[in-house]
């Protein structure tokens, strides 16, 4: 979905963002969700142990749980 198709549905600015990985751009949705505090730590050390962001490590917890491919 182009980011123009984005836009037509009302999605605009962070929504409609895009993500830029070797050149290549990906459209996403931004999403916000509350952590219990030691969800939120056990989060933070680990994407600190394994030098990635919170939120890649988030996506593929939430790929895993929904069954969705990469």
């Amino acid at each position: 979905m182009s980011k123009d198709d984005l836009k037509s549905q009302g999605l605009k600015g962070e929504e409609a963002g895009s993500e830029e990985s070797g050149g290549l751009m990906k459209t996403g949705v931004k999403k916000s969700l509350w952590l219990h505090w030691d969800e939120a730590e056990a989060l933070r050390v680990r994407a600190f142990e394994e030098r990635r962001s919170e939120a890649s490590i988030m996506r593929e917890a939430l790929r895993r749980l929904l069954g969705v491919e990469d």
